[in-house]
């Protein structure tokens, strides 16, 4: 039974504090105003004999104030309540636009419009004189193509690292060849640029190559593209004490190359004769083509290689050659090897 208080004396209900629900015990004040004790853990026998709360405030029926509920502090770890911070936008000073802010939001655009920035001015300015001199249509994709073929010129030209004709000519007098390859880094006449050194046709013209020949026999091949060199080639090689008398074709699979006429999907190698010979090929059972796909840029295919070790008698050398093959001598800007250091075995 609760004790006596000061003020109206109460008798309340028995309480089941066992039970679980919205009903509570009650403590009336002398003001007859109702109080929520908390539960003890003791039961009833940790309620005192009176309680107050004058100052409208919860006490324990012992007199004592109840403990306040601290609140949960936000701690670095708490994700939680981290989340649902609004995050701080941190505004970074840019002067110049973006390609999105010039309408560029495609990725191939984005990338070409980056390409073109990287082009030298010069490259630029050159270019664009060019193709107004042989009235050529300016697109983004031959500009892109012309310029970046210069810039990969103008390094090779720094890794030259052969390729002397002095080497050539010392090599001519104590050698004689009885096969001669020559695939010539001719200069394009349309503005076209490659990634490696070019020639003129003059400079072509004055290689050593009638020194090089055998006088008794020698077999001269010549690569060319079908366009205006391949006529061009022709008194060249009369000049050098050769006479034309056929031609090979290499065919590139699924390969649409330039040109304003036929697209030139092909390459042609030129074969000659000392002039004062009536000379043939060892093997005459070979076909005069062949279907080979494409490596890199000028280079030409094994087969092809094979197909003249064949035709034409040794010994052989490779003139403007991109590697060192066994059975060939080899003579390029990218043959390291002097002329008279190799040997053809």
């Amino acid at each position: 039974m609760i004790g006596s208080t000061r003020g109206k004396r109460t008798h309340e209900p028995a309480i089941d504090y066992n039970r679980r629900g919205p009903t509570r015990p009650r403590v009336r004040d002398d003001a007859g105003r109702a109080n929520y004790p908390r539960k003890s853990s003791g039961g009833i026998a940790g309620l005192c004999a009176a309680g107050q709360a004058g100052d409208g405030r919860s006490e324990s029926l012992c007199g004592n104030p109840a403990p306040r509920r601290k609140k949960a502090r936000t701690t670095p770890h708490d994700h939680t309540q981290a989340a649902r911070r609004p995050k701080r936008s941190v505004l970074v000073e840019n002067t110049l636009p973006s390609l999105s802010d010039l309408g560029v939001r495609d990725r191939k655009l984005s990338h070409r419009a980056q390409r073109l920035a990287a082009i030298p001015q010069r490259d630029f300015d050159s270019w664009l004189q060019q193709a107004d001199r042989h009235q050529l249509e300016i697109t983004t994709r031959l500009l892109l193509t012309i310029c970046e073929q210069r810039q990969a010129a103008a390094r090779n030209r720094k890794r030259i690292i052969g390729g002397r004709v002095e080497d050539l000519v010392a090599f001519a007098r104590k050698h004689k060849m009885g096969c001669i390859t020559i695939d010539p880094p001719l200069a394009p006449n349309r503005g076209w640029a490659l990634p490696y050194m070019t020639m003129s046709l003059d400079e072509l013209q004055k290689l050593p190559i009638r020194d090089l020949a055998s006088p008794d026999r020698c077999h001269l091949h010549v690569w060319t593209l079908p366009n205006e060199y391949m006529f061009a080639l022709k008194p060249i090689i009369e000049d050098w004490g050769f006479r034309l008398v056929s031609s090979f074709a290499w065919v590139k699979p699924a390969a649409l190359g330039r040109g304003n006429y036929w697209r030139m999907s092909h390459e042609i190698l030129l074969t000659a004769m000392l002039a004062n010979r009536n000379d043939r090929f060892d093997d005459q059972s070979l076909r005069s083509w062949i279907e080979a796909p494409r490596g890199r840029h000028s280079e030409k295919p094994d087969a092809v290689r094979e197909m003249i070790e064949r035709a034409s008698p040794g010994p052989r050398l490779e003139l403007f050659a991109r590697k060192l093959v066994p059975g060939w001598f080899a003579w390029g800007h990218e043959i390291s090897e002097s002329l008279t250091d190799q040997t053809a075995a």
